[in-house]
Parts: C-alpha cells; structure tokens; sequence
C-alpha cells in the first residue's frame, strides 16, 4: 500500500467529531481558511523512510445540522388548543 491509499485508508475510518460531519479531504487553501469559518480541521503526512513515497492530507469537517425537533409541532399545537380551551399549564 502506497502513501496515498494509505491516507485514504485513514480518512475513511475517522470517527466524527462531536458537532461536526464527517472528515471530508480539500485542498491546502481551504483548509487554511476553515478555522476562521468555525469548521474542525486536521492533517497528517506519511512519508516513507526513504523520503520517495510521501503524502500530505488535509482535512475539514463542516459543523452538523442541529436536528429538528420533531415534537416541537405537536407541543406547539397542544399549547393553542389547550389556550383556546382555557386550560393554562
């Protein structure tokens, strides 16, 4: 295995960082701008001991999208009915 299918080894077994997506590989200058965006960064270098088989990899995981609330509609219907009925909780 070359350094290369090596780090796309690595990537694809990442774990997800709490509050973000999954690890996705960009270039050099948007990983430069990531922080300042509040994405997570990370990178790594495997280069072989003879210094022939190297490979840089930069990564950024993009903050998740909260997730709706699914009940919020419904509590928020009971609330007008139980207002349109008199009852106050």
């Amino acid at each position: 295995m070359d350094a290369d299918e090596l780090a796309g080894v690595l990537v694809e077994n990442l774990d997800e960082l709490d509050g973000f997506g999954v690890w996705t590989e960009v270039d050099y200058d948007r990983f430069n701008g990531a922080n300042s965006r509040g994405w997570a960064t990370a990178y790594f270098e495997i280069t072989s001991s003879d210094g022939r088989d190297a490979s840089m990899t930069y990564l950024v995981a993009y903050p998740a999208e909260p997730d709706p609330d699914d009940g919020a509609v419904d509590r928020a219907y009971d609330e007008v009915k139980d207002h349109q009925i008199g009852v106050d909780l």
